[in-house]
């Protein structure tokens, strides 16, 4: 990704992590594994940068500036658990982002620390030394913080999932030592298995133009079937921009053209059912017809579509037999 790419991804998709709806549904995959959702109504947005404003932790939070920072609760079916989702947005692969995990989650526990010291100051209620030595009181507890990674990049991911991935120690010091997940979610390594566990809308449609940007016909056929692609209209520009940035998949054109294809669709289908293929049509007709079934062949080809397919849609759609759709399947190609 060149550097003006990456600079409008970053834009862009910091823009599409402050949306509360791409945000849950990064939440809701990172955690699947336990159980535990994301609480309706529960999300607010934090100001990411606002923890550089604590005396002492401006110089390190310049070392580790998270784009997008969600306050919220989640729940696995008993009471409801507050949490910190802090969102790094990658457009190019790093090897420390469990490094950046760490720190994030310590600046977090710091400025909670620092918060709670002059709170208590302030009401002058510490019972001890011990407590005011520690700027805390019994009880007194951080928000836990979920470092996640989003990356929209096409390049394999070189680092480790976890921070004692990046440490030589035996698996008998482990236990000793303290560990950070980066959370990855890299949407280049999803699975099918994966991307139908997606809720259907926005997120599951960058996630699969990203998995298969390389692959035009996976994408075409998924652009097909997967009923997220049915709800182009209605995204927030942020995931149209982030796909079209990181893939060159513009799925505001595309969405048009596919209207348009399914506009000439309907007035072929009209076209053959009313003007049938009966011998002894006028040669104009013969001919406008003969154009028309062509040019939706040319088109489907454009995109990839399988000959398997468009021959099913020719059958299907223009109520052609085998035989004459054939023929036209092969005129395609002399034509191309």
């Amino acid at each position: 990704m060149s550097r003006h790419n990456m600079s409008g991804m970053d834009a862009a998709s910091k823009l599409l992590m402050a949306n509360e709806a791409m945000a849950k549904d990064a939440i809701n995959f990172i955690l699947q594994d336990s159980n535990y959702s994301v609480v309706e109504g529960s999300m607010q947005m934090r100001n990411a940068e606002a923890i550089a404003k604590l005396p002492g932790l401006r110089n390190l939070y310049k070392k580790i500036s998270n784009d997008v920072v969600w306050e919220l609760e989640v729940t696995d079916g008993g009471p409801p658990v507050a949490i910190l989702a802090a969102f790094e947005n990658q457009s190019y692969p790093s090897r420390i982002m469990p490094v950046r995990g760490l720190l994030s989650t310590t600046i977090r526990v710091l400025a909670w620390r620092q918060e709670t010291e002059d709170e208590h100051k302030a009401r002058r209620d510490f019972t001890s030394e011990e407590e005011r030595l520690d700027g805390v009181r019994e009880g007194d507890r951080p928000t836990p913080v979920l470092p996640a990674t989003v990356y929209f990049g096409q390049e394999a991911w070189p680092g480790k999932a976890r921070l004692h991935g990046m440490l030589e120690l035996p698996e008998g010091l482990r236990s000793h030592f303290a560990d950070c997940p980066s959370n990855l979610l890299s949407f280049r390594d999803m699975d099918s298995k994966q991307l139908s566990r997606l809720p259907i809308g926005a997120f599951r449609c960058v996630a699969i133009c990203i998995r298969y940007a390389e692959d035009p016909t996976a994408l075409r056929r998924a652009w097909d079937t997967d009923p997220s692609f049915q709800l182009v209209d209605t995204m927030p520009e942020a995931a149209l921009d982030v796909i079209s940035i990181a893939t060159g998949f513009d799925l505001r054109k595309t969405n048009q053209e596919d209207n348009n294809m399914k506009k000439k669709m309907s007035t072929c289908e009209k076209f053959f059912r009313e003007e049938g293929e009966a011998i002894g049509e006028a040669r104009g007709r013969a001919e406008g017809r003969d154009k028309t079934v062509l040019e939706f062949i040319q088109g489907k080809r454009e995109y990839h579509v399988p000959d398997i397919q468009i021959r099913e849609e020719l059958l299907k759609f223009f109520k052609l037999d085998e035989a004459t759709a054939q023929r036209y399947m092969e005129a395609g190609l002399a034509k191309a």
